[in-house]
């Protein structure tokens, strides 16, 4: 286990390349430091990618308590969305949570185009590669610190991207 600490808040895209490029074990785990997605989940994704022999497994994000219904509304629609664009049927394409091998994630979050929202494309990124994922219900459970950087900006999130699609396509097909 290896913490990288920026100075500064340089946003997740940052924080994951420094992280993944300083890992130095033959897995690494995506998680977000609020502890939505509880850390003992990660022993879930590693009994799925063992057993499964995948490229990556990914959290699904089974909410612990009941959720406003319009962030629910919104995620399954950008969700379908994203989907059908790109061709795929993830259960969760939002979910952030994922376990991969340390060079596939390497290449997911060493992407080219400038999104706002690239976590969302984790999924988008590593079916571009050919990489076989499977997915896996993980409890998401209310927030532990921090705040969300969804509060009452939901829907321009989602427009933010939607308006990041262009660029996907452009970059993974």
């Amino acid at each position: 286990f290896q913490l990288v600490r920026h100075a500064s808040n340089q946003g997740i895209r940052r924080a994951w390349l420094s992280g993944v490029e300083a890992a130095n074990g033959r897995l690494v785990c995506l998680i977000d430091s609020d502890l939505q997605n509880p850390p003992e989940s990660v022993f879930a994704l590693l009994d799925a990618l063992v057993e499964s022999g995948a490229d990556l497994v990914r959290g699904v994000r089974r909410p612990v308590t009941a959720q406003p219904r319009s962030r629910v509304i919104m995620s399954r629609a950008l969700n379908f969305l994203l989907n059908l664009v790109f061709g795929m049927s993830s259960r969760d394409n939002k979910s952030g949570f994922v376990l991969a091998r340390r060079e596939e994630m390497l290449r997911i979050v060493r992407h080219r185009g400038h999104y706002v929202h690239y976590q969302t494309f984790i999924g988008v990124a590593a079916h571009s590669f050919g990489l076989r994922v499977i997915e896996v219900d993980t409890p998401f459970e209310d927030r532990r610190s921090g705040l969300s950087f969804l509060s009452g900006k939901s829907v321009k999130v989602v427009r933010q991207v939607i308006g990041d699609i262009p660029e996907a396509r452009r970059e993974f097909g």
